[in-house]
């Protein structure tokens, strides 16, 4: 079963991984640029933070954007453009995981703090995936690790995604009292 589903997502077309970069891009876009609008006209205590973070979001989010909509079109891009994309889209998912474990291993912020839990998983996988089948496909037949690198990734970050749910529960228990 698992090996039927890894084979289905390397037959997945080009331009459907173009039109999912390119969605996640926008979603980014909008996400990060009316955070930042916000922090321009009304006082927030991490505004330093969300200039900082979308300092970096938001221009990588134009380039996957962008690209996407000329590879789309200009199909023969798509492969050197999808492969691009891997590598900046691959160093979001560690920068993801990484705040993730800072989370589980250092506990949530006390304020204005929201969590999806799976929806990390789903991307940090994807990424992961991305990688894998532009920039590792020569040892998908040497190396299981590598073959399920998406994977693996996934189990890893629902690990630590579960971490969270039980540190934000905790907190919420403290916080509310229930009996």
């Amino acid at each position: 079963m698992l090996q039927d589903l890894v084979t289905r997502f390397d037959r997945a077309p080009l331009r459907a991984l173009l039109i999912a970069n390119a969605t996640f891009a926008a979603f980014v876009s909008v996400a990060h640029g009316g955070a930042l609008a916000l922090t321009f006209y009304k006082f927030t205590e991490r505004a330093d933070q969300i200039r900082t973070i979308a300092a970096v979001s938001l221009p990588l989010a134009v380039v996957v954007l962008g690209s996407s909509a000329v590879a789309y079109f200009k199909t023969h891009l798509a492969q050197r453009v999808l492969a691009a994309q891997a590598l900046i889209l691959f160093a979001a998912a560690l920068a993801l995981f990484g705040w993730a474990m800072s989370l589980a291993l250092c506990g949530i912020p006390q304020r204005n703090f929201g969590w999806t839990p799976g929806l990390l998983s789903v991307i940090v996988s994807y990424f992961a995936y991305l990688f894998r089948r532009f920039w590792l496909s020569a040892l998908v037949g040497r190396s299981t690790f590598v073959k399920h690198l998406h994977v693996f990734a996934f189990l890893a970050t629902l690990i630590v995604e579960l971490v969270v749910l039980v540190r934000i529960t905790a907190t919420f228990s403290r916080l509310f009292r229930f009996p």
